[in-house]
C-alpha cells in the first residue's frame, strides 16, 4: 500500500544543541505552511543515569583531576536543564505559527521515543546537526536510520537553509510514483510551480482532474534509468529548488547527502522499489 499523500502532523525530533533550532524552526514554518499539527520531542537519554550508579564506571575529566564516578545529581541537574532549554527554544520556534502545537518530553533513546509517537500519516522530521561530530554519534545515525526505513514520510531538514523560495523538486521512482501528487500538494500550498524528474524511458504522465490546476508542472527526464548523486546534483544546480520530494523507489540514502549538499528539506516518501 502506497503512503498517504494526506498529513495530518509532523513529529519532529528536538536537538540538544541550541545552534540546531534554526533548523526547527524552519521546519516548524513548514508544517504551518502545509497546515500540519507539530509535535515536538525531547528525549531525555536515561543510560547515564543507570551507569552513573554503577561503581565500576569512571569520568576523565580534562582539568586535570583525573578519573571520578559519574556524579548521578550533576547528570540529573544537566538534563533538567537541556529539556528546560528544548522547551523555551521550541516554543519561541513556533510562537507565531497558526497549527496547533505540543511539546513532548520523554525518556529513552530518541529514536526509540519518536518512533512510538509517530503514525502512517504523520511526517517525522530529522534535523541534520550543524556539528560535524553529532551526525557521526550513535544516537544520531539511530535516528536517521530509523526515520529512512519506516514506510510513512520522512523529512530531512539540513543544518542551514540555503534557500526560502523556488521551485518544488520531485525525483520520481517511475510515472506512476504517488511522490508527484505529494510535490503537487506541496508546490500549491507553497504556491511553488514543480519540476518532476522521471527516470530515462519513462513516460511524462497527466495528473488526475483535481489535482491539475494546483500548479504548474515541468515534466523533466533524466539521462539514466538509476539516477544517482552526480546527475541528480548537476540537475538541482540549475533549478534553485527550495525542497526536494525523494521518492523511497530511487534511494532512501540520497535524503541525507542531498539536504547536506543542497542546504534544503528533503521529503523522503513512497515506497521502495
Amino acid at each position: 500500500m502506497d503512503m498517504p499523500v494526506t498529513f495530518k502532523r509532523m513529529v519532529l525530533g528536538l536537538p540538544h544543541s541550541a545552534i540546531d533550532y534554526g533548523s526547527v524552526t524552519f521546519a516548524a514554518e513548514l508544517a504551518d505552511l502545509l497546515g500540519l499539527d507539530l509535535i515536538g520531542i525531547f528525549a531525555e537519554d536515561d543510560r547515564l543515569m543507570d551507569l552513573a550508579v554503577l561503581p565500576c564506571v569512571r569520568e576523565f575529566r580534562l582539568s586535570g583531576d583525573g578519573w571520578h564516578r559519574l556524579d548521578a545529581a550533576q547528570l540529573e541537574r544537566s538534563s533538567n536543564q537541556m529539556a528546560a532549554e528544548a522547551r523555551r527554544l521550541f516554543g519561541d520556534a513556533v510562537k507565531a505559527l497558526r497549527i496547533g502545537t505540543r511539546f513532548d518530553l520523554l525518556k529513552g533513546q530518541i529514536a526509540e521515543a519518536i518512533g512510538s509517537q509517530s503514525m502512517a500519516d504523520d511526517i517525522l522530521a530529522v534535523i541534520m546537526p550543524r556539528n560535524p561530530a553529532e551526525r557521526v554519534t550513535y544516537q544520531f545515525r539511530q535516528l536517521l536510520n530509523a526515520a529512512l526505513s519506516r514506510p510513512g514520510a520522512t523529512l530531512v531538514v539540513p543544518s542551514r537553509i540555503s534557500r526560502r523560495r523556488g521551485p518544488i523538486v520531485v525525483i520520481a521512482g517511475n510515472e506512476h510514483d504517488t511522490s508527484a501528487e505529494v510535490g503537487l500538494r506541496l508546490a500549491r500550498a507553497a504556491q511553488e510551480r514543480l519540476i518532476v524528474l522521471t527516470p530515462a524511458g519513462a513516460n511524462e504522465p497527466m495528473p488526475a482532474p483535481p489535482i491539475a490546476g494546483m500548479a504548474a508542472v515541468d515534466w523533466r527526464s533524466t539521462r539514466s534509468s538509476q539516477i544517482g548523486l552526480p546527475e541528480l546534483s548537476s540537475l538541482l544546480a540549475l533549478t534553485a529548488e527550495r525542497l526536494v520530494v525523494l521518492s523511497r523507489a530511487v534511494d532512501v540514502n540520497l535524503a541525507s547527502q542531498l539536504a547536506s549538499e543542497r542546504g534544503v528539506p528533503v521529503l523522503l516518501t513512497g515506497r521502495r522499489a
